[in-house]
């Protein structure tokens, strides 16, 4: 399923003390894999840009800046919004 699949990525890609950024909103078994894993976890929000949601792309820009952020798990489509990110 796709809860155990983003865990095992987090274990497998993240070391102690790593940041997992994650849009949100987002689905809640998604959003807990950080603190369950024993890792930060930092939110990039969406954005409405002409009538559409899409990420806050300046968000992402700078928390992947942070050394510890090791991995993005996003959802595609975002969910619960709907929007398609191509």
């Amino acid at each position: 399923g796709v809860v155990p699949a983003f865990n095992v990525a987090i274990q497998a890609y993240c070391q102690a003390g790593d940041t997992v950024i994650v849009q949100t909103p987002n689905y809640p078994p998604l959003l807990a894999a950080p603190a369950i894993n024993k890792l930060n976890r930092t939110c990039i929000g969406t954005v409405e840009v002409d009538g559409r949601w899409t990420l806050d792309f300046n968000a992402l820009e700078e928390a992947a800046a942070d050394p510890k952020a090791s991995l993005f798990i996003m959802c595609n489509p975002m969910n619960p919004l709907g929007s398609v990110l191509n």
